[in-house]
This record gives structure tokens, C-alpha cells and sequence, in this order.
């Protein structure tokens, strides 16, 4: 295994801890994914028709250091990055 690829493998496994709606959690990984983010903001995530879930974030790593995460799209994590998610009933 080359230097850069151990580099690469170690950062994956690396903890890192996040703040989600005021709670500190741990995660692995250099980045994290809007799911990922929901279901460990909510237990079970809510679902149905109508249901919007919005996440929003700051301190980040990387070139946009706070913004919207949207379904599908993952931010680069730093220690402390912050989450907040909230559920809006679309009625």
C-alpha cells in the first residue's frame, strides 16, 4: 500500500465529532451525507406525504463553509461542524 493510499484509508476512519441539533455525535469519514445527517438527527426519520426535512450547516471544510444540504449531496466534516435539521408538514 503506497504512503498516500494508507493517508487516504486512515482519514476514512478517522472520528470526527459533529454537532446535530445541539447533540455532539461521531461520525467516520472526511465527509457526511444528507441521510446520514437526518437519521442521526431523528429516530425514526419522519416520513409521508407533505413531510419536508430542511438541514442546514456551518463550519465546515472546504470552500463553502455553511449552507443548505440537500437529498442526495454530502459536505466535507471538520471537528465541530454544526447541523441543524428541522421537519415542515407541507399541508
Amino acid at each position: 500500500m503506497s504512503e498516500e493510499s494508507a493517508s487516504a484509508e486512515a482519514e476514512k476512519g478517522k472520528v470526527t465529532t459533529i454537532e446535530v441539533n445541539g447533540r455532539d455525535r461521531e461520525v467516520r469519514g472526511k465527509e457526511i451525507g444528507y441521510a446520514e445527517v437526518v437519521a442521526l438527527a431523528f429516530d425514526p426519520v419522519p416520513s409521508g406525504e407533505g413531510v419536508v426535512i430542511a438541514v442546514t450547516y456551518k463550519g465546515a471544510r472546504g470552500p463553502k463553509h455553511e449552507g443548505v444540504l440537500s437529498p442526495g449531496a454530502f459536505v466535507e466534516i471538520k471537528n465541530g461542524t454544526s447541523f441543524v435539521v428541522k421537519v415542515n408538514n407541507k399541508s
